[in-house]
């Protein structure tokens, strides 16, 4: 673990009723920078795509670390994480898992430099898809 996962680490930790086990899976789970992106951007649904994460923990990390989280990233979310972590939510909202889009939309986006978000979601689409056969 190295010394920004233990600082993000230690602030979920800090959450009523989110375990080290949680934070754990959390970290495990999802980029650093996209779980921030949630938590800003107040999106339950990629935190309750976590395994171990309901609503209501999902409601907790927002109310919790919202402020801390801005404050941490100085205001600043990376474009392209903004890009990605839309097409990840686009691709979980169509029912696949947070994992696997992740997965996907990052391996597109290594291949692809300055996409735009329709072509990075058809693209990963199409990854997911040849996954599947």
């Amino acid at each position: 673990m190295n010394t920004t996962e233990l600082e993000m680490f230690k602030l979920i930790i800090n959450v009523a009723g989110v375990g080290p086990q949680i934070a754990m899976k959390i970290l495990s789970e999802i980029k650093i920078e996209d779980f921030a992106c949630a938590i800003i951007n107040e999106d339950e649904k990629v935190l309750t795509n976590i395994s171990g994460i309901g609503k209501k923990n999902a409601q907790r990390l927002i109310l919790e670390l919202k402020d801390k989280m801005k404050k941490k990233m100085g205001g600043y979310i990376p474009t392209s994480s903004n890009i990605n972590y839309d097409a990840v939510s686009a691709l979980v909202s169509l029912g696949f898992q947070q994992r696997e889009s992740r997965e996907a939309v990052e391996a597109v986006s290594a291949e692809v430099k300055d996409i735009s978000i329709e072509a990075l979601i058809k693209a990963a689409l199409l990854r997911l898809k040849e996954v599947e056969e």
